[in-house]
């Protein structure tokens, strides 16, 4: 009877201690909701117009839009979401304090996931975000495409980073940096 008590025990144990480890993510609040922080961000501008800036590495364009054609031109933001449920335990967290701030990083471990990384920077670390950015990459044999969204509220800034190397024809790299200044 002790023998299978001593059993029981030992397995309850080892259960209890997988159970915990392969869970990390399951009980965790969920990842970042960028979406809503963006929106929010954005809508909250107060002036009526912003400068735009578009540059291909050549040449640079500048121009001064309203508020609502820039928001119009951004919806494709509202995609980038890292709380899908399909995704839960799919981002490592991690938090590093520095002289820099407080950054909380969300880095992909699934290689499907197009999203590489999201970080949040409370450079004050007052606990008001200050800057957010998401880096994402999608690779084939064909060509390597990579997007940066930085958003930076502390200085009026959205910029956005795209870059395409193709493997095949006779241009091989593709470069577009687009920022909205308020």
């Amino acid at each position: 009877m002790k023998k299978l008590f001593i059993i029981f025990l030992g397995f309850s144990t080892l259960s209890a201690c997988k159970k915990d480890t392969s869970n990390e993510y399951m009980g965790a609040e969920s990842y970042f909701d960028l979406p809503t922080y963006i929106v929010e961000g954005l809508t909250g501008i107060e002036q009526d117009s912003v400068l735009k800036t578009i540059s291909n590495g050549l040449d640079t364009e500048v121009l001064k839009i309203s508020k609502e054609e820039m928001l119009k031109s951004l919806e494709f933001l509202s995609l980038i979401d890292i709380n899908k449920s399909a995704w839960k335990g799919k981002f490592i967290v991690d938090s590093i304090s520095s002289a820099e701030g407080l950054e909380i990083k969300y880095t992909q471990n699934d290689p499907n996931i197009n999203i590489e990384e999201l970080s949040i920077l409370d450079e004050d670390k007052d606990g008001k975000i200050d800057q957010c950015t998401v880096i994402k990459q999608t690779d084939s044999p064909l060509s390597s495409w990579s997007q940066k969204v930085t958003f930076h509220q502390k200085n009026k800034r959205l910029e956005i980073l795209n870059e395409l190397d193709k493997t095949l024809g006779k241009e091989k790299e593709s470069y577009i940096k687009l920022a909205y200044e308020w």
